[in-house]
């Protein structure tokens, strides 16, 4: 997963530093063999990988699985940021190397967990003061974190499977270190001073313009924020009592450890997730109005439990799943299709439906029917028949497809996102409400 993006990297890097690319002759290969050799580079380069960036396991065989050292990583490690709700999760934290402190206790539970200790994640709210000592925990200094691998070692591999010549200049390997080694220029991340440098200047611009702009209410949300406090609660032996660790504060804890009104282990309680929801419509014109209509149900998960996941979005067309469609190109398989179906991942999308070129849409189950076909051939003959007897105006007809995505915060607050896939129409047409008679 990391690997591949980190290839991805490398690729682009290849073209960025412009490195002397090996002058072999270019020649077709089969995809099986484009797989495959693809494949390989994967696994070379996966074996060059300091896993310790991305990798729980190897973060614990680093640290011999011991609380306290396990613990040192944590507070030295991972810097803190300071937003509401788990965002990020334990992958995320890893990966990114900083959290809020909910998203860092539930890394460092994590690990304490898989090391094989009882542990769990406490919360309380804090007074006002406690929330400014915290925030002020966004300037502590942090360990830098490590390269993603081993530079000679990745250009080795590179070497292997020709993207590079034998020989390379200095300056193309030095890109190479500077997007594996891709440290911190200083020692510590000022994230608090960072934050109010930009929120000084956006103020300046605003003053500029006349805007007048309180900062303290941008204090009193941060420590609004801060004020939901949480971290983790371990148990060195079966028989001893629970040990408060702070994830967020690298040295000792500036204020004594509040009585918790609050505990949870492996499932995080819905009001302090950020959520993602994603549903598919078409929009389907018959006359001059516009109807949209779902093709999939509304799809939500926790975004923690996304990182690193990737999500492919697709319309399959019936005629892919035909036999004698292999030999086709893809034109040809398209031009084949009589209804198209959402895809998500590898398997249909949650409550999908078929859909075709005028907008009908029939459940999966329906269109698997072995009749479904003849229904199909006299719906698409009568649609022609009616169009030759009728005004093209009446005829249904698919006229856009999109993506709705939201963004819903732990305060229930939601942000809205479309992607559109296709549209006959166009935006400006539509807010207008100047619908084309013909869309043929």
């Amino acid at each position: 997963m990391l690997g591949q993006r980190i290839i991805g990297g490398i690729v682009s890097l290849l073209l960025i530093s412009q490195p002397t690319l090996s002058n072999a002759t270019t020649t077709t290969i089969s995809p099986q063999h484009a797989i495959s050799k693809t494949a390989a580079l994967l696994t070379d380069v996966h074996q060059q990988l300091d896993r310790t960036a991305f990798d729980f396991d190897a973060v614990l065989d680093l640290l011999d699985y011991e609380a306290q050292d396990i613990i040192a990583f944590s507070k030295s490690a991972i810097a803190f940021e300071q937003y509401p709700g788990v965002l990020r999760g334990p992958r995320g934290v890893l990966f990114s190397r900083a959290g809020n402190a909910i998203d860092q206790a539930t890394l460092l539970a994590k690990l304490l967990r898989d090391a094989g200790y009882d542990a769990r994640i406490a919360g309380a709210e804090l007074t006002v003061e406690q929330a400014r000592m915290v925030l002020r925990a966004m300037g502590q200094p942090v360990t830098p974190p490590p390269p993603l691998g081993d530079t000679d070692g990745l250009i080795r591999v590179l070497q292997k499977h020709g993207l590079v010549e034998p020989i390379i200049t200095d300056v193309a390997r030095q890109a190479y270190a500077d997007y594996l080694h891709n440290a911190p220029p200083a020692k510590r991340y000022a994230v608090h001073d960072q934050v109010n440098e930009v929120g000084d200047f956006v103020r300046g611009i605003l003053r500029q313009g006349g805007v007048d702009f309180d900062p303290a209410q941008l204090d009193q949300k941060l420590i609004a924020e801060a004020r939901d406090y949480y971290w983790v609660q371990y148990q060195s032996e079966v028989a001893g009592g629970w040990i408060d660790v702070h994830p967020v504060f690298r040295s000792n804890v500036p204020f004594a450890t509040p009585d918790p009104d609050t505990y949870f282990s492996d499932d995080i309680p819905p009001r302090l997730q950020h959520r993602l929801r994603m549903q598919v419509f078409i929009e389907r014109k018959t006359g001059d109005k516009l109807a949209a209509i779902p093709v999939t149900s509304a799809w939500e998960r926790p975004i923690a439990n996304l990182i690193g996941v990737p999500l492919t979005f697709a319309n399959s067309a019936d005629s892919m799943s035909q036999s004698g469609t292999g030999a086709l190109s893809l034109e040809q398989t398209l031009a084949k299709a009589s209804s198209f179906v959402p895809t998500l991942g590898a398997g249909l999308a949650p409550g999908a439906q078929f859909f075709d070129i005028r907008g009908n849409v029939v459940d999966p189950m329906a269109a698997a029917n072995p009749a479904a076909g003849i229904f199909a051939e006299i719906n698409r003959a009568f649609g022609d028949a009616l169009g030759e007897l009728t005004s093209k105006e009446k005829i249904p007809t698919l006229t856009a497809q999109w993506m709705d995505i939201t963004l819903i915060a732990p305060d229930g607050s939601e942000q809205q996102f479309r992607r559109t896939t296709f549209d006959r129409i166009g935006p400006a047409a539509r807010a207008s409400n100047d619908i084309p008679a013909d869309l043929a």
